[in-house]
């Protein structure tokens, strides 16, 4: 932001950018931390160790698509 887009800006209207960016970037710690520890829980793994999954069958992609 130049001086003159400052100066146009009411002081009040500053802090409440201040405290949106601080917030914003709190969040953004608090998900990171919590997406670490859901991935830390999970433990570490591969996609060729996960468990085979059965085909669906052509009903049950039918009924997934119905919503109610």
């Amino acid at each position: 932001m130049d001086e003159r887009e400052r100066k146009r800006i009411s002081p009040l209207a500053e802090v409440e950018t201040e405290v949106l960016a601080e917030g914003q970037e709190w969040m953004r710690q608090e998900m990171r931390k919590r997406l670490q520890r859901q991935a830390d829980k999970q433990g570490a793994f591969s996609p060729s160790q996960w468990p085979p999954v059965a085909p669906r069958s052509e009903g049950s992609a039918a009924s997934d698509d119905v919503r109610g």
